[in-house]
């Protein structure tokens, strides 16, 4: 007999028999889902700020707090269901169900989710790396957290990797391969490399998959009418973006007509095989057996011009400059070192003004070709030597960036994109990987924070960690957030869900009422806000326009901008 079966028992024959339940026990089980709600959100609040700052967290943690919240659900569910007979008892289902997934991943056993074959940009978030890749994940959340400019588009899962290969025989004989290869039986990497790719790229579509795929791309075509639908068809496996770039080791398709990305689909599947690829994953200690690709189809952007731009110039991490690097057309042939590129350094700081400019000729160009495809054409003379982005766009594209780097806390190198309207798109962010000298760094920063007054030091519970520089803007009403502006830190009297209009353009939040367990602190978590609330004194002690730098980690703020603090937590390497 299975826990559910157990439990529809207890439920739907015990509680037949039984008379009606008293009041004051109906009203105690109501306290105690109230009471249970709390405390899990506790943790739940508890985790994200583990996540979101930089704790030190081991693996006991984890189980700990995954086994204090499932017991704390288990028990809520339970309670419903005695406040409410027969209602609510499919929850037992849903918590049996996650708690065998949850658990899953806390044994690091190698699952491929259960989803649909297709997930649209337009639901995607952080949350569905797995079944969506990391790629795909992140910049639909760059989209609809961040709401910046972004590809239209939607993602092929793992899963439907993992059914076109089930469907076609290939699951077990590519394991097999690949297990052998790794324990030394087969030596020629080149050559296990082309037998599989040779079978995937002659294998079929399984027909769901196809119908699925299909109704996906009418529905883009009916968003962008007037004109016809080209596509770029791009990797988007597990650990892609992730710990290890996997940068130019997988295939891109570009300019795919719809009745060619099923062709595309399977080139992209294939180059998760290549021979860069393999040695890459075995190189950086990858199970080559567990290779999960998902895949974007994007509406292709008209390109005018693309380019690169690091957060922090990798060479010179205690510098405060952004990298960009710009060419006419499309940019696969610059991040893949075909061409030489323009190349500007900005100024972290508002206004990001140009520091300096290595400007190349750029003679040719990279362009969709009309029947598919893409192909090299010449740059007409007058713009060979002129700059691809003008300062203004340099400017916006610098705001993009940082924005994206404040979000995931991390240095971040992005892929992007000037259409033919002049409007700036994002196509691709990962992080950054550089490797200071965090100790000299500690060094200097602990002589430098001597100079700087403190103003609050231990007020209030912080509710997502981060180092955040900026002017204050002290909140007095609503009408005020209209009048917010970019890179200000707010400090206001109490939380509230309506400081989410302001979000996006917050360095960090102040307040002097507010629970971290509120609706503000999840938003700020989401946003990945340096916050502290309920500091009782943040209105009267911080005065508008002041320059103040917040060390939401050390819950302290001090008076004037911190430049090395604020970098520190960009390129330290604690873990």
């Amino acid at each position: 007999m299975s826990l559910i079966t157990r439990i529809k028992d207890i439920f739907f024959t015990s509680r037949a028999r039984q008379e009606q339940v008293p009041f004051a026990t109906l009203f105690g089980k109501f306290q105690s889902i109230l009471e249970k709600n709390n405390q899990a959100m506790e943790r739940i609040a508890d985790m994200g700020d583990k996540m979101g700052g930089d704790y030190v967290f081991d693996r006991q943690y984890v189980i700990t707090i995954t086994q204090q919240i499932r017991e704390l659900v288990y028990k809520l569910i339970h309670d419903l269901n005695v406040l409410a007979p027969r209602k609510y008892f499919d929850l037992f289902a849903s918590f049996e169900r996650i708690s065998m997934q949850i658990q899953q991943e806390l044994e690091g056993k190698w699952a491929i989710p259960e989803s649909g074959y297709i997930i649209s940009y337009e639901v995607l978030n952080q949350d569905f790396s797995d079944e969506a890749g990391n790629k795909n994940a992140k910049l639909a959340e760059i989209r609809n957290v961040l709401e910046l400019p972004t590809p239209d588009g939607f993602a092929v899962s793992t899963k439907a990797f993992q059914v076109f290969l089930e469907h076609n025989g290939l699951q077990e004989a590519i394991v097999n391969m690949l297990q052998s290869w790794e324990d030394g039986g087969c030596q020629d990497t080149d050559q296990v490399s082309q037998t599989i790719q040779n079978r995937i790229l002659q294998a079929k579509l399984p027909p769901e998959l196809k119908q699925h795929m299909t109704r996906a791309l009418e529905h883009l075509r009916s968003k962008t009418p007037g004109r016809d639908l080209t596509l770029a068809v791009r990797s988007s496996a597990w650990a892609e973006d992730a710990e290890h770039s996997f940068a130019g080791q997988f295939r891109s398709v570009l300019n795919v007509s719809p009745g060619d990305v099923p062709s595309a689909y399977r080139e992209v599947l294939a180059g998760a095989y290549s021979p860069s690829a393999l040695d890459y994953r075995s190189l950086h200690g990858g199970r080559i057996h567990e290779i999960a690709m998902a895949v974007g189809c994007q509406v292709m952007v008209d390109a005018k011009a693309s380019g690169v731009v690091y957060t922090i110039d990798p060479a010179v991490p205690e510098k405060a400059v952004l990298l960009v690097s710009a060419v006419w057309g499309l940019g696969a042939p610059m991040v893949e070192g075909e061409i030489q590129a323009d190349q500007f350094t900005l100024e972290r700081t508002p206004p990001h003004a140009v520091k300096s400019l290595k400007m190349v000729p750029k003679t040719r160009m990279l362009v969709p070709r009309p029947q598919g495809g893409t192909q090299w054409r010449e740059v007409e003379d007058q713009r060979q030597y002129r700059p691809c982005l003008n300062p203004d766009q340099l400017r916006q594209l610098a705001e993009m960036a940082l924005l994206i780097e404040r979000y995931f806390k991390r240095p971040q190198d992005i892929e992007w994109v000037l259409d033919s309207d002049d409007r700036l798109v994002i196509l691709q962010a990962r992080p950054l990987n550089i490797k200071p000298q965090t100790r000299d760094m500690v060094s200097d920063i602990a002589q430098t924070m001597q100079h700087y007054p403190v103003l609050l030091q231990g007020k209030g519970a912080v509710v997502q960690s981060g180092i955040a520089t900026g002017k204050v803007f002290v909140l007095h009403s609503d009408e005020d957030l209209n009048q917010f502006p970019q890179g200000a830190i707010l400090v206001a009297k109490q939380t509230s869900p309506r400081l989410a209009r302001v979000m996006r353009k917050a360095h960090g939040i102040i307040t002097d009422i507010g629970s971290p367990t509120g609706h503000m602190a999840t938003i700020a978590r989401e946003f990945r806000v340096p916050t502290v609330v309920n500091t009782g004194i943040a209105t009267q002690t911080l005065q508008p326009g002041m320059e103040i730098t917040l060390d939401a980690t050390q819950n302290s703020v001090y008076r004037g901008h911190i430049t090395a603090l604020d970098r520190f937590e960009l390129i330290e390497e604690e873990v």
